[in-house]
């Protein structure tokens, strides 16, 4: 009997190394993120879970009606949902398979996955300059299994925030840099988006332009700055020492760049409800909203934290913690406070304020006041799945 030994050539697996040299973390994240939503999908596919949600079902409905149906056309859109995450559908539930089984949802929620993945990383570089921790940041959003899920059906969260986390990123560049007006109509653009995707991005549109308020308007009353304008220098060597006429035409100029592109989504919904449907506040009040499903709710006295925005705020930020995980909720708001007290950080206040948009969202009661208690009856009533989504959001 001949003894033989198995030899493992010691180069056989050079080829890891040299796949992880060439590889650029942006494009490790687009890889993971992709395999993450491909096999995600896959599971919940197998377990029939892309349509478990009554919502996701009735989104991937409403965009087949606009192709397929007895009176097919955009009116078909109505006029309680945002209409974009159904108009994106629309070229995927053409193919009935795809809208039969809830893969067209699929397909937008997943693209959406990736690429606010690839941008979440940029976004922690931007801030932090640190590859490590914004690939961690990022990690922790590819992996947190709710959002695994959404990804992998119609519902209109990675909708909103794909297009979240591009406006504040653009956003965020133009802050850093102020003559950058790219940046500035980029973020612009991508808020349009989102304030098209969920009333939440509605918040996002204000958020945005109130911390352009408080970029350009704070004076900087020190002695080099009155020494400056008393000896009347050129407006090149003090350009970083603006006189108030200069900051008030900057922020004229650039707040009216930004609200005519960003608020123009919501211009545009008010004027489709009312040519639609006779009513621009339609969404508010009609018997298919939000409010009208609260009232309910508030009958039988499940709603909290109703008129209240404090307790509201409460709510929202256990039910957020509960989602993301107490480890890593704790591990964010030490983060952020490390961050706005960094001294030697340029416009840490307004970069900080833009990542309140989704909690004054769900806080604010002039703004739809039944999305603020959406997430606290979940807690009381037998429709648990709620808060995954308003949370999440």
């Amino acid at each position: 009997m001949t003894d033989t030994t198995f030899i493992i050539p010691k180069d056989s697996f050079d080829w890891i190394g040299r796949l992880f040299s060439r590889l650029r973390i942006e494009q490790w994240v687009l890889l993971l993120s992709t395999t993450l939503a491909i096999i995600s999908t896959i599971y919940c596919y197998r377990h029939d879970w892309l349509i478990t949600y009554g919502d996701a079902e009735s989104h991937l409905n409403i965009a087949k009606r606009v192709v397929d149906s007895l009176t097919p056309g955009f009116a078909q859109l109505g006029g309680i949902w945002l209409p974009l995450p159904h108009i994106l559908l629309v070229p995927f539930v053409y193919f009935d398979f795809l809208w039969r089984t809830g893969l067209a949802g699929s397909i937008v929620s997943g693209i959406a996955f990736i690429v606010s993945s690839l941008y979440l990383y940029k976004l922690g570089h931007l801030l932090t300059h640190s590859k490590a921790a914004a690939f961690f940041g990022t990690l922790v959003f590819m992996l947190n299994p709710n959002i695994l899920y959404l990804q992998s059906t119609a519902m209109t969260e990675l909708t909103l925030i794909v297009f979240f986390i591009l406006s504040s990123y653009f956003f965020i560049r133009f802050l850093l840099d102020d003559t950058k007006l790219l940046m500035l109509i980029a973020a612009a653009g991508f808020a349009f988006c989102a304030s098209l995707s969920r009333y939440d991005g509605w918040a996002l549109v204000m958020m945005e332009a109130g911390v352009l308020f408080l970029y350009y308007l704070p004076f900087k009353f020190n002695p080099e700055w009155f020494r400056l304008q008393r000896e009347r220098v050129s407006l090149f060597i003090a350009s970083n020492k603006r006189t108030a006429a200069e900051r008030w035409q900057r922020f004229e100029g650039r707040l009216l760049l930004f609200m005519t592109l960003a608020f123009f989504g919501i211009f545009l919904w008010l004027l489709w409800s009312y040519l639609i449907l006779g009513d621009p506040l339609y969404f508010t009040h009609s018997q298919f909203s939000a409010n009208s499903q609260q009232m309910g709710w508030l009958a039988k006295g499940e709603l909290p934290a109703y008129h209240h925005p404090l307790v509201s705020l409460i709510y929202y930020s256990a039910t957020s913690m509960e989602i993301a995980g107490t480890l890593i909720a704790a591990i964010a708001v030490i983060g952020l406070l490390a961050f706005g007290f960094d001294k030697k950080g340029r416009h840490r206040c307004s970069l900080s304020s833009c990542l309140w948009s989704p909690s004054s969202s769900m806080c604010s009661p002039s703004l739809l006041d039944s999305q603020s208690s959406s997430c606290l009856a979940s807690h009381r009533t037998p429709s648990s799945g709620r808060s995954l989504t308003y949370a999440t959001a």
